[in-house]
């Protein structure tokens, strides 16, 4: 099915939809087509945690790391469930040590108390308390570790080294569970000294796992990391970068910020581990700028020595994407455009290292190509696709760029369908979710890159199937709400999304309920005075309040009721359309924001597609005068003269905020022209039907008060109304029936 989508070589016919889509309540920096669609010029982001996660792919090790159960994985590095942790291996391996002979203390239960008061001790060690009478133990390897890890915490490094190089002596059957532990912590002894032995150390840490010995803590593991380290302080950077990237196939997290001390033109960060020397800790801010200027020459040799290793390569490469296509605000202001791309200083200097290489295949040639693309240099950018895997995510996605910039929209929609099938397709991406702030992820950009393609020719099913798919709910709802036509919508959901039980969706490649995807068509029928095809697909709480606008506008609208009852049913009507109008017959985007409960002005979309503008609101902030200018907008993705022309036809009446107010005051209007003159029931339907839109339409709820002083002068809305000079909070006689009575 997908394929007979993407591929251009077969005219693209209305989708095979599977059933289901919808929304996620994700909140994003806009929607893709909003600003003329420009973030389909520019570069998806880049996201340097999963970069690294594709790059360790290969580094397998066969250790098993051991996190601590009370650790969650936002809070990794507390200490305290290390330390708890490590007291319950402790006493469960001493007690399986007694237990299985390998040591005999005479009185066992008083050596497990000895023991665990040590621990104790141990664990509230620290360099500025008082070292304390040693605590009397059991001798065996467990005292050993103890009394070195005591003076360790104390800082009294020699006698940390004694005491677990006397533990290493004992004969192999003694040391059975801390002869792990205690080569580990030589190795950490030897990293604080700087001392190279501490490679050693954590290697033999490793192969000492393997033989056998107890690993609890999984210290094996823990090992990569440390020796990364220690190689780091060696300058050692290829083998460190191997190194961190087990680390991380390992499940280590914290090796995606180690790794960024691999990165000579990173600025260093104060309190972290960065690349080379650091500057002074009392250095002020500009200080710190002129010690960072002044290392611009080093930092040079350095970028040119991490070029001549395709490792090392890979990972300046992808900081600086990750870097400079950071853009968590792009799809909403004029920090850059397509003709007048920011500057990106780091990536040009690559790029300029990078040129100096043997022009021959590179692995990350398409990143490289990427790189030039976000600084605007885009011949750069294809020369460096030529010798890029042709089959990669990232470079049919930079050929689709290339492409659609050239103008063959054809060849950039079948470019980028083929990329997106890729990038859906990545496990790597399940990772970004959780670092990616208020950034589109890559399946969503790869998505609103496709779909902008397909509605620039016109495809507009095919459009909405990619938003949906891609996670893009506000950009589906635009074309399903306001470009398909409500019979293209309703054919589409009669065919493919059936009613389910609950917020359900019956395809998971979507994201959005067939609920929410139903109540967006029943909504567009009643807005399109089709109300009566409407009731099967809303939600079954909400077909009550429908029955009963139905029951109250065919009551209306008989003219064999008197005309007291029809005006009786117009208000009840206007009533519901007042206060349930948004669920009835809310626009799921523009202008009533339904998606968002209304809690945000949803936008100008349908404004800045049909008529190239952008509404600006502006402020004055001396005369306190706000104002909407209007400014031309260029449409990276052009509206064709068919969704022109379909907006204007599917908008609603009035096309305003919250238009359902204006629809239940023209029904409360409806009720005043059937009521006589000085009754209080005409008084409560006027200062109503006005309550309703006062805040909204002044002008034209200022028609429902001159009628309100002029036939209710003299009932108690009408004086209360012409004392305060505007509508009044006070219910009437009709009003004061429907509970609870809504504040106004």
């Amino acid at each position: 099915m997908w394929k007979s989508l993407i591929n251009r070589a077969s005219p693209l016919v209305f989708l095979a939809f599977t059933q289901g889509a919808g929304a996620t309540g994700d909140f994003l920096s806009g929607r893709w087509l909003d600003n003329g669609g420009k973030a389909s010029a520019m570069s998806p982001e880049f996201f340097w945690h999963m970069e690294l996660h594709r790059m360790a792919a290969p580094f397998q090790a066969e250790e098993r790391r051991i996190v601590p159960p009370e650790t969650s994985s936002e809070k990794e590095n507390d200490p305290s469930p290390l330390i708890r942790f490590t007291g319950e291996i402790e006493q469960r391996e001493f007690a399986e040590a007694i237990r299985t002979k390998r040591i005999n203390p005479p009185d066992p239960d008083r050596a497990l108390a000895q023991h665990r008061a040590s621990r104790e001790q141990v664990a509230a060690s620290r360099a500025d308390a008082p070292a304390g009478d040693t605590l009397e133990e059991f001798a065996s390897e467990f005292a050993d570790y103890h009394r070195g890890a005591r003076a360790f915490r104390q800082k009294h490094f020699e006698a940390a080294q004694a005491a677990w190089e006397e533990l290493l002596r004992r004969p192999e059957n003694e040391r059975h569970y801390r002869t792990v532990w205690a080569t580990f912590m030589l190795g950490k002894l030897a990293l604080e000294r700087k001392d190279p032995a501490a490679v050693t150390y954590f290697q033999q840490t490793r192969r000492l796992a393997r033989a056998g010995f107890a690993d609890g803590l999984g210290l094996a593991a823990d090992s990569y990391g440390w020796e990364a380290r220690s190689e780091l302080k060696r300058g050692r950077l290829e083998k460190a970068a191997q190194l961190y990237l087990t680390q991380l196939a390992l499940g280590d997290k914290s090796a995606i910020v180690s790794l960024k001390a691999l990165i000579p033109d990173r600025p260093s960060v104060e309190g972290m581990l960065n690349f080379g020397e650091q500057p002074p800790e009392t250095a002020t801010d500009a200080e710190r700028v002129a010690w960072e200027k002044a290392r611009e020459p080093e930092v040079q040799t350095q970028l040119e020595t991490a070029a001549s290793s395709p490792l090392l390569r890979r990972l300046v490469t992808a900081h600086i994407l990750a870097t400079e296509t950071a853009s968590g605000t792009w799809s909403y202001g004029t920090e850059s455009s397509e003709e007048n791309p920011p500057a990106r200083s780091r990536g040009k200097r690559w790029l300029a290292v990078m040129e100096r290489l043997p022009e021959e295949p590179l692995e990350d040639a398409d990143h490289l190509g990427w790189i030039a693309y976000t600084a605007g240099r885009y011949e750069e950018a294809a020369r460096w696709l030529k010798i890029a895997d042709p089959a990669s995510a990232t470079s049919l996605w930079l050929q689709a760029k290339l492409e659609r910039r050239a103008g063959k929209l054809d060849a950039a929609a079948k470019s980028m369908a083929a990329a997106w099938q890729l990038v859906r397709n990545d496990p790597a991406n399940a990772l970004t979710a959780e670092n990616s702030g208020f950034q589109y992820l890559p399946t969503q950009s790869a998505a609103g890159d496709l779909a902008g393609l397909h509605l620039t020719r016109g495809e507009f099913l095919t459009a909405m199937e990619v938003f949906l798919r891609g996670n893009l709910w506000e950009d589906a709802a635009y074309l399903g709400d306001r470009v398909l036509t409500v019979d293209e919508l309703k054919k589409c959901v009669d065919q493919h999304w059936p009613e389910l039980p609950g917020e359900v969706k019956s395809d998971p490649s979507r994201t959005a309920t067939n609920t929410q995807i139903r109540w967006m068509l029943a909504r567009r029928l009643v807005r399109e005075d089709r109300p009566g095809e409407a009731h099967g697909y809303f939600p079954k709480e909400q077909r009550p309040a429908l029955e009963r606008y139905l029951a109250a506008i065919k009551t209306a609208e008989d003219s064999r009721h008197s005309k007291p009852q029809r005006a009786r049913a117009y208000f009840e009507a206007g009533w519901i359309a007042r206060f349930d109008g948004m669920e009835l017959m809310g626009c799921e985007v523009e202008p009533d924001g339904f998606s968002t409960g209304g809690s945000f002005p949803p936008g100008d979309l349908d404004v800045e597609r049909r008529d190239g503008i952008q509404l600006v609101e502006q402020f004055d902030s001396k005369t306190g005068k706000s104002w909407t200018e209007k400014k031309p907008l260029k449409l990276v993705i052009p509206a064709t003269a068919e969704e022109k022309l379909r907006l204007g036809k599917s908008q609603p009446l009035p096309n305003k905020r919250f238009h359902y107010r204006h629809v239940a005051a023209g029904l409360a209007w409806k009720a005043a022209g059937l009521l006589g003159d000085g009754t209080p029931e005409l008084a409560d339907v006027l200062n109503s039907g006005g309550s309703w839109i006062k805040d909204r339409d002044k002008k034209a709820a200022d028609r429902f008060f001159q009628a309100l002083e002029q036939r209710c002068a003299k009932t108690e809305i009408g004086r209360a109304a012409r004392t305060r000079h505007w509508f009044v909070p006070v219910l009437g006689p009709w009003s004061s029936t429907y509970t609870p009575a809504p504040e106004r």
